[in-house]
């Protein structure tokens, strides 16, 4: 099934241009058939208009995990790479390794089982977010409690999406991330073109204690709204340690 932003993909690659090192049948069938999108749930994929897969490899310009990794794209939020493990199909965030020697093997972290699977996880984060924007989703309910069961819903969509990736493990760091930023457009009620918009209740917003309008003089001595009352001499040594003597 097409789900979200993969649907109407301009990320598919011509099947003369895939690597023989992408030996995963599967794999090789979805990047030429459906592909990836360009952005979608703050993964960046837009290497892929380039129209090839690049090795993964460490900041020397060796080929990491034996030739069998090829970079998709990067995440949004720190710059790591998205890799298919070429072999297995497996997807995986793997750390660009900016930091350590240039020969150091960077840290693996599972992003998704198959990249079938990564389309589903995607689609369901950009579910959260997309729906929001309809007026008669959940009721047209916002706030709180409905961020709550949305989030809810989203945790069982990722976890049917991909049970190979989640098992009996807590979710990856990024799917629980992706769909908690998410869930704020719920917070808001549903705009026109522009998006969301805060909901504010009825009648003008009152001024907060202290603020004041436009062009009125400060009090002397002192912020609008903020008393600085003398030090009654009398009592000013209330408090104080006499010195020692």
């Amino acid at each position: 099934m097409h789900t979200g932003p993969t649907a109407n993909s301009h990320g598919r690659l011509a099947a003369e241009t895939l690597p023989a090192g992408l030996t995963h049948e599967p794999s090789r069938e979805f990047l030429v058939e459906r592909g990836l999108p360009g952005t979608a749930a703050d993964l960046d994929f837009t290497a892929l208009r380039g129209g090839r897969l690049e090795p993964f490899t460490s900041r020397a310009g060796r080929p990491i995990g034996d030739g069998r990794l090829w970079v998709l794209g990067t995440t949004d939020y720190c710059g790591s790479r998205v890799v298919l493990d070429g072999v297995t199909g497996a997807v995986l965030l793997a750390d660009a390794g900016t930091h350590g020697p240039a020969e150091a093997e960077p840290v693996h972290d599972p992003l998704a089982s198959s990249l079938p699977a990564l389309a589903e996880l995607i689609g369901t984060c950009e579910w959260v977010s997309e729906t929001a924007r309809r007026t008669d989703a959940y009721d047209g309910r916002r706030g709180p409690d409905v961020m709550a069961d949305v989030i809810e819903a989203a945790a069982v969509r990722l976890r049917g999406a991909d049970p190979e990736l989640f098992g009996a493990e807590a979710a990856p760091a990024h799917w629980r991330t992706c769909p908690l930023v998410r869930s704020l457009a719920w917070g808001a009620r549903p705009g026109g073109r522009a998006g969301v918009h805060l909901r504010s209740g009825p009648g003008p917003r009152p001024r907060a204690a202290g603020r004041r309008r436009q062009g009125a003089p400060l009090p002397p001595g002192g912020v609008a709204g903020a008393a600085h009352p003398r030090a009654d001499p009398a009592t000013a040594h209330r408090g104080r340690t006499a010195p020692r003597r």
